[in-house]
């Protein structure tokens, strides 16, 4: 005969933190540029991804404020790493610029330094679009109004010169 006894006991567990931002590029929070975004690293080894997507080359500068001594990088659509840094903005926080060579999707993700702590930090990410080299319509029209014109006066100058080449001979 085989005997069996149990007892089942029931230990209180902290609920887990909920996560502010996707851990993975693809689920990276969408973020406008010029603003400020709050996060927090909310447990050990958490990392945030944020999306940018800026629509032509420029200048981008990614930064961290607060009390968290954070790291950052910097990747393309593709996934691969453009920049990171540690402690360029001071106070541990990093601060990474970059000239973004076309328009497309880029993603920041933010760490704890070491992945072992946690805290709350300010990400702003600051954009400078380079100026558009796009020739528009009107534009272009006064520049082929004006070649037009320039064309009718050198033809009516050669008209002149001919006519008083021939009447003066």
């Amino acid at each position: 005969t085989l005997r069996a006894d149990f007892t089942a006991t029931s230990t209180p567990t902290t609920p887990p933190v909920a996560d502010d931002h996707g851990n993975s590029a693809y689920a990276g929070t969408p973020i406008s540029f010029n603003t400020n975004v709050g996060g927090v690293i909310g447990t050990i080894g958490d990392w945030d991804y944020f999306k940018i997507s800026p629509t032509s080359a420029g200048a981008l500068t990614v930064y961290s404020t607060g009390n968290t001594d954070t790291y950052g990088y910097l990747y393309n659509s593709n996934g691969t790493q453009l920049a990171f840094d540690d402690d360029t903005n001071g106070n541990n926080q990093f601060k990474i610029t970059y000239n973004i060579p076309s328009a497309g999707t880029y993603y920041i993700a933010v760490k704890f330094w070491n992945n072992n702590g946690t805290g709350s930090y300010t990400l702003r990410a600051d954009f400078s679009g380079a100026a558009s080299s796009r020739l528009s319509f009107r534009d272009a029209f006064t520049a082929i109004t004006i070649a037009f014109l320039a064309f009718l006066f050198f033809i009516f100058l050669h008209c002149l010169v001919s006519l008083f080449l021939l009447f003066n001979f």
